[in-house]
């Protein structure tokens, strides 16, 4: 192999690394060191025979001593020579190695203890001053010392052992059902948050200690606590004791192959079966006056729209009559109602390698404004499926920063530009409209004469209601058509659960045998030319709704 055919490589490595690091910084330095290995390796006239496999290698490597290095341990001020001596439960420390442990495994303790043996052992502080300070009794102090004394000793007499979390981290896609908090609770607790993400995922089986997940995450405990109760004050984790655990359902990735390949089987062999009644639905959708009316591009993006609507619809109810349908939204920090779930995935691994991701589809927000612009209520209707090429909702800015743009916003700055509205004189946020081409490559604008236009259907209320009535006489029909084949479907994939978790509702436990349902059905119809035909522009399956 020659080093100029590494240029093959750099744009698919790129996106790898960006996936990894969360931003394109560190993205870029990743593969620039990635490919610099290959380079180094190729001059002194070695062979690589496999150069996807090779470099896929060396990047995994090169992130994972990345992140060693940003999460070291902290050095905590021992002299060379170390005299550690309580009540004989540890003998005399003068080896600098033993040194080096020794502020490992202070490190490792949680606060309570480690504040304690800090004080007494490096700044010398009696236990009478440590029972001032702390505002706790001395014999409290007394029981802490001899309690932490334990656990270093412990740590000495054997090797820590870190779980596969340590070193080769899962991603953590956290979704939820029902409404986010203002500042998009929950989910900007667990985005970009690697850590935070594993910690979650190790808390779920049972509930663990604070010492305990810092060890199997091979981070100090000082440095995990607040993001411990950060997750705990978002309400994804609980206290019990001196333990954590996490309070939702997480779907493990080992599960997903065979259920997904199930979902498929039962789409391939009954498409019919689940097809009619969706049919008969667009058959009335597409002679509705409301629609009738729209350009092309926005009828069939009504189309998808409502495909996706009708299909949540459907499907939750046949799936209401086999389990327990039952949702309690608790309030959550910020104005939140939702219920949180997770799906793991393996870092070092593109999603887009198991074949499923196309998939993948989200279930749909709905975000709406009351009193506002001059209107009683305007209403934006969402999903998301990998379908659309590029997602509206995360931009880069010039300087190569990662940001989010809130429904809030897109759904006022669409209502704007369709009424002409002088967006100065309405104290919207107006980086929205700094991004309008980025909403046009999108498919959510277009534009004419260098004018914006809005290219999504918008709807009055009593159009919406007619679109909802053709979607309840779909689900009616598909009810009964499906219900025995549904229930055969499910027999045996209810997910068991930790019995620690009891707040998880029973629809969820079955969720991830019917997730993909939506998405196999909307691509085998695609193949028989039955949706999405002459699609060759952004096709965002989303609805505006103006009630004024």
């Amino acid at each position: 192999m020659k080093p100029k055919e590494l240029e093959d490589y750099v744009e698919y490595f790129l996106k790898v690394a960006i996936q990894k690091c969360g931003n394109l910084d560190e993205a870029q330095d990743l593969c620039q060191e990635t490919m610099l290995a290959a380079l180094n390796y190729l001059a002194s006239r070695k062979e690589i025979r496999d150069i996807k496999a090779w470099l896929s290698s060396v990047m995994n490597r090169k992130f994972y001593d990345a992140l060693r290095r940003k999460y070291k341990l902290p050095s905590i001020s021992i002299d060379n020579a170390v005299m550690l001596v309580a009540d004989n439960e540890i003998e005399a420390i003068t080896d600098i190695g033993e040194a080096e442990e020794l502020r490992k495994q202070i490190a490792f303790l949680s606060r309570i203890y480690r504040e304690v043996i800090v004080r007494y052992y490096l700044h010398g502080e009696s236990v009478e001053d440590i029972s001032k300070a702390l505002d706790i009794p001395t014999g409290t102090v007394k029981s802490r010392l001899s309690s932490s004394r334990t656990q270093i000793k412990k740590g000495f007499n054997g090797m820590e052992n870190y779980t596969k979390n340590s070193y080769e981290p899962q991603i953590l896609y956290v979704g939820i059902s029902g409404e986010p908090g203002i500042n998009g609770e929950p989910y900007n607790f667990t985005n970009n948050n690697i850590i935070g993400q594993n910690l979650l995922i190790l808390a779920y089986d049972k509930p663990v200690t604070e010492t305990e997940l810092a060890k199997a995450i091979g981070i100090p405990t000082a440095y995990i606590e607040s993001i411990i109760e950060t997750l705990v004050s978002a309400e994804l984790m609980k206290r019990v004791g001196n333990k954590v655990y996490t309070d939702f359902i997480i779907y493990s990735h080992d599960d997903a192959d065979a259920k997904i390949k199930s979902q498929i089987g039962l789409i391939d062999d009954n498409f019919d079966l689940f097809w009619k009644p969706l049919q008969s639905g667009l058959d009335k959708l597409r002679t509705a006056d409301f629609f009738v009316n729209l350009p092309k591009r926005k009828q069939r993006k009504l189309e998808f729209y409502f495909l996706m609507n009708t299909m949540s619809v459907c499907f939750f109810g046949v799936g209401s009559k086999i389990y327990d349908p039952k949702h309690d939204y608790p309030e959550r920090p910020n104005g939140g109602k939702w219920v949180a779930m997770g799906n793991t995935h393996p870092m070092g691994k593109s999603s887009e390698d198991n074949g499923y991701r196309k998939y993948s589809w989200s279930g749909e927000r709905t975000n709406e404004i009351h009193n506002r612009l001059g209107t009683r209520k305007i209403i934006f209707k969402v999903f998301d499926t990998e379908l659309e090429k590029k997602r509206y909702y995360t931009v880069g800015s010039k300087n190569n920063h990662l940001f989010t743009l809130n429904d809030d916003g897109i759904a006022q700055m669409l209502y704007i530009i369709n009424e002409c509205i002088n967006p100065c004189d309405t104290g919207i946020d107006l980086l929205l409209f700094e991004n309008i081409p980025h909403f046009a490559e999108c498919g959510v604008l277009y534009i004419e004469n260098g004018k914006p236009i809005v290219d999504i259907p918008i709807l009055s209320a009593d159009e919406y209601a007619e679109l909802r009535k053709i979607t309840s006489e779909a689900r009616d029909e598909f009810i009964p058509a499906t219900l025995d084949l549904m229930k055969k479907h499910l027999h045996g994939t209810k997910i068991k659960l930790p019995p620690h978790l009891t707040n998880v509702p029973e629809q969820k436990q079955y969720l991830q045998s019917m997730s993909y349902l939506h998405m196999i059905v909307t691509l085998k119809a695609m193949e028989n030319g039955l949706v999405l035909q002459d699609v060759d522009f952004p096709c965002p399956p989303m609805v505006l709704i103006v009630d004024k």
